[in-house]
């Protein structure tokens, strides 16, 4: 009797162990929330001088990782936005103008902006390597980059920049921007030249391209990028350099190997030029960039220790079989055209005219004026009691 009392005995500790066990593993255990501060760099009030005035801002690097880009910019003010990653900044003063950005060692390509593109998230579990979490990529700065195409109207000041998002955990993957960039002058009265650009990937870490942006001047229509392995081409973007120029999500999975051939090309319209057209940086100018976002796994090689360019130039006959949807046209956005349209018209505020009463009416600390086209009435009274001529676009003179 004593032996079977002692067998159930066991028996049910032995299920309650087992019913312990299953228990324990059927509970999931909350991962702590994702720690993301935010800190901007911006401008700190400056008003541009001249056309194609380039000027940069610099601050040392946070340590963690950039998980996220809220752009404070608008296309009537800025032309373009570039941040940096830095080992030292062109200058130490914090503020420097003219077109350098770091100083010495390596110079990453962060992100970019132009044409009221939105904020950008990165997909969970990459970011981009900062501060004291930067390692080979030394990333001790970030230095902005704005470049105004024209002087404000009347005393205006900017404050444009760039907030950024960043983590403190570590990531699996670790991101870079690969930049595809031409220097080929375009010839005059052509209106569909194509400008290659192409280099082999040297490193055995492994790419994987996860969203791309597209720069030209006004002459771009069309940018595209692919990569060649064992004779097969693979799309890796295409878009319309007019629209927004944002960083567009790339929806299938993509892997960059070892010696695999990268190739980008920009199609142009010239038609209307007399003259060549060369590369560079000002507005009368042209560029063909292709900006490839990446990542690689954490724990391989950093395949960028000094900045990632694509840039050696090209073999006229690599070209030959490269894919027709590289060089046609998109079909026509006006919406996102419209939307990423750059003022003519220089931004700001100008005083054209001052008055402290209209006819009988002694004004005060004026604190807004409003317009509308309809009511005929209040702009003439205005026009006939003070003198001051208003225009169908608001502007007093």
């Amino acid at each position: 009797g004593s032996l079977a009392a002692m067998r159930e005995v066991l028996f049910s500790l032995f299920f309650l162990f087992c019913t312990f066990n299953l228990f324990v593993s059927s509970i999931s255990v909350a991962r702590k929330p994702q720690t993301i501060k935010k800190w901007t760099i911006q401008m700190v009030g400056y008003s541009p001088m001249k056309n194609d005035d380039y000027v940069a801002v610099s601050m040392e690097a946070p340590t963690g990782y950039i998980v996220g880009y809220e752009p404070i910019a608008n296309a009537d003010r800025v032309h373009h936005m570039l941040l940096y990653g830095c080992t030292r900044p062109y200058a130490e003063r914090g503020f420097w103008r003219g077109e350098s950005t770091c100083g010495g060692g390596g110079a990453h390509i962060l992100y970019a902006w132009a044409r009221n593109a939105p904020n950008l998230e990165l997909p969970k579990g990459v970011g981009f390597a900062i501060g004291d979490s930067s390692g080979e990529s030394g990333i001790k700065y970030l230095v902005l980059q704005v470049h105004y195409a024209a002087p404000f109207a009347g005393n205006v000041r900017d404050y444009s920049g760039i907030t950024l998002k960043v983590a403190a955990e570590e990531p699996a993957n670790l991101a870079a921007v690969y930049l595809l960039v031409s220097g080929q002058p375009i010839p005059p009265g052509q209106p569909a030249f194509q400008n290659n650009m192409s280099c082999t990937y040297p490193s055995k870490t492994v790419l994987h391209p996860f969203a791309f942006r597209t720069h030209t001047h006004k002459m771009g229509r069309l940018v595209s990028a692919f990569y060649k392995r064992n004779s097969q081409w693979t799309l890796v973007g295409r878009r319309n350099p007019q629209w927004p120029q944002l960083f567009e999500d790339i929806p299938r999975p993509l892997e960059i190997h070892q010696n695999d051939f990268i190739a980008g090309s920009c199609r142009f319209d010239s038609s209307g030029e007399k003259e060549s057209t060369p590369m560079g940086s000002m507005g009368s100018n042209e560029m063909c960039n292709f900006y490839m976002m990446v990542y690689y796994k954490a724990s391989d090689e950093n395949p960028f220790p000094y900045g990632a360019y694509c840039s050696q130039g090209y073999e006229p006959h690599a070209f030959d079989d490269y894919p027709k949807e590289g060089t046609e046209l998109l079909p026509a956005r006006p919406e996102l055209e419209h939307h990423a349209h750059q003022s003519s018209v220089p931004f700001g505020v100008i005083e054209e005219a001052k008055f402290s009463s209209i006819g009988s009416v002694h004004l005060g600390q004026v604190s807004g004026l409003s317009f509308d086209p309809s009511i005929i009435s209040s702009s003439s009274i205005v026009e006939r009691e003070s003198g001051i001529k208003i225009h169908s676009t608001g502007r007093m003179s």
